[in-house]
């Protein structure tokens, strides 16, 4: 009988993984992640600062694969955001933090200096066998698109053209005014 050679061979490494957890977090919300302002009407779709259009963001959490209670006593969860690419800050008024979720109650993007803003959720859960902590973050970034301004219809009344002629401009003014019917529109 011919001996067998061994040509290819494998081996595995297996790891106790049970005293360890694996944990992470996502993020839901309840508006659209762009917030248009329309500079006609000075007004924001969706108006967060309205009852009904609040930005509700609640972190969902996955502990072993296994959805968490974010209000269990083990879960710390805390909230910062970020102006464009600048620096985390704390949340400011407007912004508040329930339960774990964050509400905010105006339309933040307008008073950013970038029209967007970041919401960081930073998770972290304390094992209550191990009491070894393991920490997560994840973010959800919203931001602004402005609508240009409708085009003005102007009048020029009496002269059009400066004329300058030994240091003297004349006339010294022209008068330019919107039409009657752009007065009208905007004079509701």
């Amino acid at each position: 009988m011919a001996s067998a050679v061994v040509i290819a061979s494998s081996s595995k490494t297996i790891l106790d993984l049970a005293d360890g957890k694996s944990m992470s977090v996502n993020i839901t919300g309840n508006q659209p992640r762009t917030q248009i302002y329309d500079a006609n009407t000075a007004q924001y779709i969706p108006d967060w600062s309205t009852s009904g259009n609040y930005v509700e963001l609640t972190p969902v959490i996955y502990l072993n694969s296994v959805q968490q209670d974010i209000t269990g006593s083990a879960m710390s969860i805390t909230w910062t955001k970020r102006d464009g690419s600048n620096e985390p800050t704390a949340l400011e008024t407007g912004e508040t933090v329930t339960n774990g979720k964050l509400k905010v109650t105006r339309n933040k993007l307008g008073e950013a200096t970038s029209k967007m803003v970041t919401y960081i959720v930073h998770v972290a859960y304390t094992d209550p066998e191990s009491h070894e902590t393991v920490n997560v973050s994840n973010e959800i970034t919203f931001s602004m698109t402005q609508t240009g301004i409708n085009a003005q219809t102007l009048k020029v009344s009496g002269s059009q053209i400066f004329k300058y002629a030994n240091g003297v401009t004349t006339p010294n003014v022209i008068q330019i005014r919107k039409t009657e019917r752009e007065l009208e529109l905007k004079d509701d």
